[in-house]
């Protein structure tokens, strides 16, 4: 009940608050409103629409194959063989691929390589690796030597030079 009582009395003093006159308040809007009026610059004029005439006859078709071929240096020596089968690590982007060991068989060094699915291939120089057409060139204790074909906006083939290191395990905690 006391609680109740309290309750209605805060009540009641909180609209008794409000209900008070601002009269000042209410004097300066109106005043403000009267002497407050925007000005907006007037908008510019139109200007009349034009039409552009295009031949369609004329223009080059976007994907027509042979004007698409003549950018693609396909006969060019540094052009790699598309013709022959791809390699497991192929798939794999370069930097996704971790040398993670070497062997030396018959006096042969080759690379152990781990893919991003854990698996190890086993590699020598002259196989290919890397989205890019990547063929190992060198393989060394600490790391080997990739070179990677790479397709020019105009079409034409360079060569790049990666190196991929021997990566260390990493210690166990």
């Amino acid at each position: 009940m006391i609680k109740r009582a309290l309750l209605l009395a805060t009540l009641a003093g909180t609209l008794g608050a409000c209900s008070q006159q601002h009269d000042d308040l209410d004097q300066w809007m109106e005043n403000t409103r009267r002497t407050t009026h925007g000005k907006v610059a007037p908008l510019p004029g139109l200007k009349p629409y034009q039409p552009y005439t295009v031949a369609l006859e004329q223009l080059a078709d976007p994907f027509d194959p042979g004007r698409l071929l003549q950018f693609t240096y396909l006969d060019s020596p540094a052009a790699p063989n598309l013709k022959r089968p791809r390699e497991i690590l192929e798939n794999y982007e370069l930097d996704k691929l971790d040398m993670v060991g070497t062997l030396t068989r018959k006096g042969a060094v080759e690379a152990l390589i781990r893919t991003p699915d854990t698996i190890l291939v086993r590699v020598r120089p002259g196989n290919h690796l890397g989205a890019h057409f990547g063929r190992i060139v060198e393989i060394r204790e600490d790391g080997m030597t990739v070179e990677e074909l790479i397709q020019a906006p105009d079409g034409s083939w360079a060569k790049r030079t990666m190196a991929m290191t021997l990566r260390e395990p990493e210690p166990k905690r």
